[in-house]
């Protein structure tokens, strides 16, 4: 076996929990706090600027992190499900997706990663929105 092998985590909770002590003790900002429970939004509705401009910190860092795309591309999924899944959101998602593939032009590998996982991120959020949920009655 891997000795840097992780065990996939419990629950999504688990794995918000693990990524928020990663990022408190790898960046240093023992300030960073998780903004709701799940299935609460994920960041104050008065502040989203705040949290793109968080998004985008991460996504860059992590682009020069000697990590798996795969790696990468699931932690920034997991932040990117953190956004509500509205018409307004999803269009400043969509210009974020630019301005950050803008700013990892010196970095061609970690800009066409970040291009493929964010359109494999949209694609999935697609087919979870036109899955309906049964009637209770």
């Amino acid at each position: 076996m891997n000795p840097y092998t992780i065990n996939p985590p419990e629950s999504e909770v688990t794995f918000e929990k693990l990524c928020l002590a990663l990022l408190k003790r790898h960046w240093s900002r023992p300030g960073l706090e998780r903004f709701a429970k799940k299935g609460e939004k994920q960041f104050p509705s008065s502040a989203p600027n705040i949290a793109f401009r968080l998004l985008a910190e991460f996504v860059l860092r992590m682009s020069v992190e000697s990590l798996l795309p795969e790696t990468r591309c699931i932690a920034t999924k997991a932040l990117l499900n953190t956004f509500p899944n509205d018409a307004k959101t999803n269009a400043q998602l969509a210009a974020f997706r630019s301005q950050c593939a803008g700013l990892m032009t010196l970095n061609p590998l970690a800009q066409a990663d970040f291009l493929k996982c964010f359109d494999q991120w949209k694609k999935e959020r697609l087919t979870r929105s036109l899955i309906v949920k049964p009637s209770s009655s």
